[in-house]
């Protein structure tokens, strides 16, 4: 009885969540405009080590929903989305990209394109890690004015400021792929309970 009534709220909240992902109908319209609808979302190219997706997600927050562009329209100023879009525009033909300092949250991320890659290094360059928030204050003074410490937790501690984090319900971003990951493996367990639970919400297996 308390599998099947934590199972039902978990329902609700994903269907709450996939509601407010249905609503994006007009930003698919402009993406069909612009031909950009075929692109995946950058967060479908990484692969982030475990234990860190909630620090990828508080440093990258909407850019990990950023759509690749082949090329950069002035047209989008006039013709808006609707809504926050970010639309990446890789250089044409990167070098290889050497990411340096195992205390960087780029070593715990790959990506399986180069040119992605190569844009996560003008992101996330000067993006030191701490196992904990402790640990990140204390080393604030050792940081450059353009770098920013995270925790696994997420939250980002700079020279002069603390951004403490909290997971944006309703994005489509890392901790909606992963918590509907945890989700699905937790309704394998509880077969008689897929079917209400699991089939209703399958089209966000697509996200």
């Amino acid at each position: 009885q308390k599998e099947r009534a934590e199972a039902n709220a978990r329902r609700m909240a994903l269907q709450q969540l996939q509601q407010r992902l249905q609503v994006n109908g007009q930003l698919d319209d402009w993406l069909r405009r612009h031909r950009l609808q075929d692109g995946e979302p950058l967060w479908k190219s990484l692969h982030v080590e475990a234990g860190w997706e909630d620090a990828v997600e508080a440093v990258l927050r909407e850019r990990l929903s950023a759509l690749p562009a082949k090329v950069a329209d002035p047209a989008w100023s006039k013709d808006r989305p609707g809504s926050i879009l970010g639309l990446l525009l890789p250089m044409a033909a990167p070098g290889a990209v050497a990411v340096q300092g195992e205390a960087l949250l780029l070593s715990r991320i790959r990506c399986d394109d180069p040119q992605l890659t190569a844009i996560l290094v003008d992101w996330l360059g000067e993006v030191q890690t701490a196992p904990d928030l402790a640990a990140a204050l204390a080393g604030r003074s050792r940081l450059s004015a353009r770098a920013c410490c995270v925790t696994p937790g997420g939250d980002i501690v700079s020279r002069q400021s603390v951004t403490l984090f909290a997971p944006e319900s309703g994005s489509r971003n890392l901790g909606t792929t992963v918590y509907w990951a945890q989700l699905t493996q937790q309704l394998v367990r509880i077969p008689q309970l897929r079917l209400i639970v699991l089939d209703p919400l399958q089209p966000l297996c697509a996200l």
